[in-house]
């Protein structure tokens, strides 16, 4: 083996670290970005919008989300989301009947006074817009943004088969009490 180059080479010893190169990270910061990562996640951002948003890389999102603290940590943050969606639901449940009243007075065009002013104190106008937003946007009861138009051929037999469906449905609500007979159909 006398002049043969050896091709083998050996590996730098990692074992001595040059401390002033060292980079430290503290992990109160990386729990924090970890927290951020969770809460952009749940909030239904996609992992590239997180990565733009917060200046890490995908490999760092992408951690923080399937790791089994991550996952623990999500389940944990949308039962908690879920929780308080119901909790917003069952405020605007109890919010409606008071927006119909604020409809029943306008209507009425009855000048009623709460503390020596019309409607409560509360502009009219401003009444009605609270009402309103309460009533069609928080409750769902807006007219549709947003429409599919399309159209079908309806014969005359597919007509009648959904009157009688239409009225299936409606004796099994029991809104359908009696049937009458117009002009020899049901």
């Amino acid at each position: 083996m006398t002049g043969e180059r050896n091709e083998f080479r050996s590996r730098a010893d990692r074992r001595r670290v040059d401390w002033a190169k060292r980079v430290a990270y503290d992990p109160k910061a990386l729990n924090e970005r970890h927290q951020e990562i969770l809460n952009m996640h749940v909030q239904g951002m996609k992992d590239s919008q997180i990565v733009a948003a917060l200046g890490v890389n995908k490999g760092t999102v992408s951690n923080a989300i399937n790791s089994t603290l991550g996952q623990q940590k999500i389940s944990m943050l949308r039962g908690a989301r879920d929780c308080d969606t119901v909790t917003a639901v069952q405020r605007i449940q109890q919010m409606i009947p008071k927006a119909l009243d604020i409809y029943e007075k306008i209507l009425s065009e009855e000048p009623e006074r709460v503390g020596g002013s019309p409607h409560g104190g509360a502009p009219i106008s401003l009444q009605k817009a609270t009402a309103d937003t309460i009533v069609k946007d928080l409750a769902g009861m807006a007219a549709p943004k947003k429409m599919i138009i399309g159209h079908a051929k309806l014969t005359p037999e597919l007509i009648d088969e959904i009157k009688r469906s239409g009225r299936e449905a409606a004796k099994e609500c029991g809104l359908l009490v009696m049937e009458e007979v117009i002009d020899g159909t049901e």
